[in-house]
């Protein structure tokens, strides 16, 4: 199911972006073959990721949100080799992105993977936990998913309020609010901890930054550097084209 569940998030994402094309100006047969790129080379560099982790033995896709930091990178590289514009393609794949990861995220609930604490019966959080869930754990793979998809619905909003016109900014902006918002969802989940903050509010676990809450801090941060880099470059060579007009 877990595999079903993730084969049709990413069928939807090469469908949307096949679609999603025209606005960017890209013809239905180019649209479909940028979409195959991106989403073919995210999974063989996770898979990588993924087999390097083990030591060599064996190839797997978890934790796929450790690839969104190497995909500035992987998108450019695609964008050169097909000759289109980089910003273009950048905010091309932003939205379908992270629709992908909100749809397929879903697919963890089949597996119990990327869950919660159990909390503490009696502490504050197994309160909100049980008024939720019942149970002492938070919903945390329907969280995540909903937060996932609440950032692709501002991702596309945006792209249709400036007529997709955005200049490379909107996957930059979209590495900030993803990063931040897994960074938080980090501390709740019931995975390894590199660094413990606590070790008394829950019933199984640790309060704590994981290996991937690192990964998060690093989208967020690349993100915030590239988009600064982006808009310092963006208005001091648009000055430089009013200038010279001037001087002539």
């Amino acid at each position: 199911m877990y595999a079903l569940i993730q084969g049709i998030a990413m069928l939807i994402y090469v469908i949307v972006l096949t679609l999603y094309g025209k606005a960017y100006g890209f013809s239905r047969p180019k649209s479909f073959i940028l979409g195959f790129l991106a989403v073919s080379i995210d999974y063989v560099v996770i898979l990588l990721m993924t087999w390097v982790e083990n030591g060599f033995q064996g190839f797997g896709a978890q934790n796929a949100v450790r690839v969104f930091v190497f995909n500035p990178l992987l998108i450019y590289i695609v964008a050169k080799i097909m000759k289109v514009d980089f910003r273009k393609y950048l905010d091309y794949n932003a939205f379908p992105g992270m629709l992908w990861y909100g749809l397929g995220h879903f697919a963890c609930l089949t597996t119990g993977c990327c869950q919660s604490f159990t909390y503490k019966e009696g502490s504050f959080m197994y309160d909100i936990a049980h008024a939720l869930t019942g149970t002492g754990m938070l919903p945390q793979q329907i969280l995540e998913s909903v937060g996932a998809l609440l950032i692709a619905g501002i991702l596309l909003a945006v792209g249709i309020k400036y007529k997709f016109k955005t200049n490379g900014y909107m996957y930059l902006i979209m590495l900030m609010l993803y990063g931040t918002q897994r960074f938080f969802f980090e501390f709740f989940r019931d995975n390894e901890k590199l660094i413990v903050i606590k070790d008394m509010v829950s019933a199984n676990g640790q309060i704590g930054i994981s290996n991937l809450a690192f990964w998060a801090a690093a989208m967020a941060i690349e993100g915030a550097i590239l988009l600064a880099v982006m808009v310092i470059y963006d208005k001091k060579h648009k000055k430089a084209e009013i200038e010279i007009p001037a001087q002539a």
